[in-house]
């Protein structure tokens, strides 16, 4: 399989439906916004989406985040049948979640690091960026270590997380 860093497309947002804006910075940068939906906000989790067009086909992307997570993820269901549904999982730090059900932002740090899964099959991405990152000194030693325990944690765990993801869709009334 090839890097997964290709170009996706927002598409239209659901009108009427609040909004979050998604702010994501890599150390040193001043970052993305992307503007997304709210699907939901509970105590420690939100969860947004973010309709895409990817080379395969359109996606809805699902996106929860946990405040106390050293990750977040990216679950994409395609709107074709037949297209595999693919997750991604980036390592972060400092997340915020400024969210009512009115809407608001969530915010981190990008660390570089992404995991993403295909039909059970693992690849990870980014290793190359985390390594320059750490030759020029933009990741500190707390950074390094968070990078080494999200991936621990992810390698672990992502059959576990992403059956979680699907059930927490689920109950929201989403095809996951």
């Amino acid at each position: 399989m090839t890097s997964e860093s290709f170009t996706y497309r927002a598409l239209p947002l659901t009108p009427g439906t609040p909004g979050v804006i998604e702010a994501k910075r890599h150390p040193g940068d001043e970052g993305h916004r992307f503007e997304c939906e709210l699907v939901a906000t509970r105590s420690g989790l939100v969860v947004v989406r973010l309709p895409l067009e990817a080379p395969y086909g359109a996606v809805n992307s699902y996106g929860p985040f946990w405040a106390r997570r050293p990750y977040n993820v990216y679950h994409l269901v395609p709107r074709d049948p037949g297209v595999p549904i693919r997750t991604r999982f980036d390592v972060l730090r400092d997340m915020r979640l400024d969210v009512t059900d009115a809407g608001g932002e969530v915010s981190y740090v990008d660390l570089y690091l992404d995991l993403w899964v295909t039909d059970g099959v693992t690849m990870w991405e980014d290793e190359e960026d985390v390594e320059a990152a750490r030759a020029s000194g933009v990741l500190s030693d707390a950074d390094l270590a968070r990078i080494v325990r999200g991936r621990m944690v992810l390698e672990r765990g992502y059959p576990r997380i992403i059956r979680e993801v699907r059930s927490t869709l689920r109950e929201l009334g989403v095809r996951a």
